[in-house]
């Protein structure tokens, strides 16, 4: 168990450095920090998230949200690109009876 746990801290302590030099929590999921797969072991811990499992203790989930963790990039991705959306002052919705057509 104590290896876990350990494991846990190495991924935390990788996070925290990437945080630290980029400014923000939003890792690729490809991305190596230091011959480390972060971005590989932070979609590990969404998926134990999604999953509800019991590893990923509240104190974990804490330690992760307080680096910036993103646990849903789809939906940060949506929420940002909505709020550009409304902030650029475009309506956001289709007029009755546009309809656009896609050609190749």
């Amino acid at each position: 168990w104590d290896e876990l746990v350990a494991l846990f801290e190495d991924g935390v302590s990788f996070y925290r450095r990437y945080v630290a030099r980029e400014g923000h929590g939003r890792v690729p999921v490809n991305h190596i920090e230091d011959h480390y797969p972060l971005g590989r072991w932070l979609a590990g811990k969404r998926i134990e998230r999604k999953r509800q499992q019991k590893s990923l203790t509240p104190e974990r989930v804490a330690a992760l949200d307080a680096l910036g963790m993103v646990w849903d990039p789809l939906e940060q991705d949506y929420q940002e690109n909505l709020a550009a959306l409304r902030t650029f002052g475009a309506p956001l919705t289709v007029p009755a009876g546009n309809v656009a057509r896609i050609t190749s």
